[in-house]
């Protein structure tokens, strides 16, 4: 019997081990955070888990999506049609069950964006659905829901000189300062925004699974930034110019809850802990929601005009 392949990689400060290849960056085998196995298939994840329900969230159409619980031997995060992850209640171990009747090629995507979250919301910290750049020491925040641009703007950002930090997933932690930590090395693009992976010198390409392009621009040192400033962009095919208001803190922390990267949460150790995080990172760290003129083309003064929020 062959030995399954082992891959290392970094997510958000996690070390992770793996069976299955992941788009998150590669590090050297050594201490291992989480360890992802497979597990046997499943017939079926029409129904719901069993446990107590700690996160759930339905689709458009008002069918489950995803539903997590906590049972006796830990976790399990259930997806529709796709599989289920078990993980241990030391938070160590997952097994990965796909349902091969249905989409499990999307286990991969969800094992790097929402099965991580979920894990890292487990173990005490914030995560926010976000991309983020760094410019120098300095990163900028974008944040928002999927369809709200964050990749596109990371995108353009990327396209101006500044190197990726993460997409899709950033935990954020308060303090003085704010620090905030990534791990994405691609930037999983719309089919309206492919046209920016040429302005990326050197960034390759490759189409996934959920039919997006990943694009791989100059990325960032694998470690946490301070967060310069948080960006809640607002596309609008309608306007010519960049227009930026800053929120009021009071405001910022409501607006920054509407954004977990695990959605539905109802678990109240994780919605407080959040509250209360978010309450201090808004107090140290600007929040702006910005309108962006969108393409394409997507206009040049788009970047520089990010760039110039750090700090204020």
């Amino acid at each position: 019997m062959t030995t399954p392949s082992r891959f290392h990689y970094f997510q958000c400060g996690l070390h992770v081990r793996s069976e299955v290849e992941l788009a998150l960056p590669t590090i050297a085998a050594g201490r291992t955070d989480v360890d992802i196995c497979l597990g046997s298939d499943m017939s079926s994840t029409q129904d719901l888990p069993p446990g107590d329900e700690l996160v759930r969230l339905d689709d458009p159409s008002g069918a489950r999506w995803y539903t997590g619980t906590r049972t006796d031997g830990g976790y399990i995060l259930r997806f529709r049609n796709c599989g289920q992850c078990e993980i241990s209640g030391d938070l160590a171990q997952i097994v990965v069950r796909p349902d091969r009747s249905g989409r499990h090629e999307l286990l991969p995507v969800l094992l790097a964006g929402t099965v991580s979250s979920f894990v890292l919301a487990l173990r005490g910290l914030t995560v926010l659905h976000a991309s983020a750049v760094s410019i120098g020491d300095t990163a900028i925040a974008f944040v928002g829901q999927s369809g709200r641009g964050k990749s596109t703007i990371a995108a353009l950002m990327c396209a101006s000189g500044a190197e990726l930090v993460t997409d899709d997933v950033l935990v954020v932690e308060s303090g003085n300062p704010v620090m905030c930590t990534g791990g994405a090395p691609e930037l999983r693009l719309r089919t309206k925004a492919f046209g920016l992976a040429d302005a990326m010198s050197g960034a390759s390409s490759r189409r996934t699974a959920d039919d997006r392009l990943a694009v791989a621009p100059r990325t960032a040192p694998l470690r946490s930034f301070r967060l310069g400033a948080i960006v809640i962009p607002s596309p609008d095919h309608d306007s010519t110019t960049i227009s930026v208001s800053t929120i009021a803190p009071a405001d910022a922390v409501f607006a920054m809850l509407r954004f977990p990267r695990v959605y539905g949460w109802r678990d109240p150790q994780v919605l407080g802990r959040d509250f209360e995080t978010l309450g201090s990172i808004v107090n140290g760290v600007a929040v702006h929601n910005v309108t962006v003129p969108w393409g394409p083309p997507f206009s040049s003064e788009i970047a520089p005009a990010i760039a110039g929020l750090i700090g204020t």
